[in-house]
């Protein structure tokens, strides 16, 4: 006999609404910039990349929070409206950052420094693909718990995030070193470890992001 599982009415409307977010990070992740404009300028790198990639982060990392505490967690009773405003503050919390990615991808670097586009393209890039991947996770959770839990060997489910970007900043750094022109770079860059520190107070890039403790009330009938 099959199990059959309850939830709390707001969340199939909170899954209706990742589909704005979803869709929007998909079209993110297969798009390819056109570059146009003047290559910007290595001494402005600190404010013009990493210092809207730390504001938009932390923009959607409170979005999904309140999402979770809010609407999600055990015991919250709130309006399917209240959901579904919730969802849209994520998504434009989302849009913004696509934004400012876009607007700094579309420019070109200086000749001869094009791979560290790309090299900082792939740490742009990473968090979308971890959040759509996450927000694809919730959904499933929500509209099929029953194969959820045989995916997840039991009705303890906890869907969270940790962005991880060691690997795309490593990357980048052992070029910036490497590549001698850069040398306002590598001062900001390497020397402060500005968007490479471990601190989860000093940076967002180690914390945590996010956290859906669906597990609550997958409680078999």
């Amino acid at each position: 006999m099959s199990e059959t599982y309850t939830m709390p009415p707001q969340f199939p409307f909170v899954a209706e609404g990742l589909g704005q977010p979803i869709s929007r990070l998909r079209v993110e992740l297969r798009k390819s910039h056109k570059l146009s404009g003047t290559p910007f300028s290595l001494n402005n790198f600190e404010s013009e990349c990493f210092g809207p990639l730390n504001r938009n982060i932390e923009s959607i990392a409170a979005a999904i929070n309140q999402l979770g505490q809010r609407v999600m967690a055990s015991g919250c009773v709130v309006s399917n409206e209240y959901a579904l405003q919730m969802v849209s503050s994520l998504d434009r919390a989302i849009a913004r950052y696509i934004y400012d990615t876009d607007t700094f991808l579309c420019r070109p670097w200086p000749e001869g420094l094009e791979t560290g586009r790309v090299l900082v393209a792939a740490i742009m890039e990473r968090p979308l693909r971890d959040l759509y991947d996450l927000f694809e996770q919730v959904r499933f959770v929500i509209l099929d718990p029953v194969k959820a839990v045989a995916r997840y060997g039991g009705t303890k489910i906890n869907l969270s995030m940790s962005l991880d970007i060691d690997l795309e900043t490593q990357a980048f750094r052992s070029w910036a070193k490497d590549t001698e022109q850069l040398i306002t770079l590598r001062a900001s860059v390497l020397s402060n470890d500005f968007f490479y520190r471990k601190s989860t107070r000093s940076s967002c890039f180690s914390r945590v992001l996010a956290g859906f403790f669906l597990g609550w009330w997958l409680g078999g009938n």
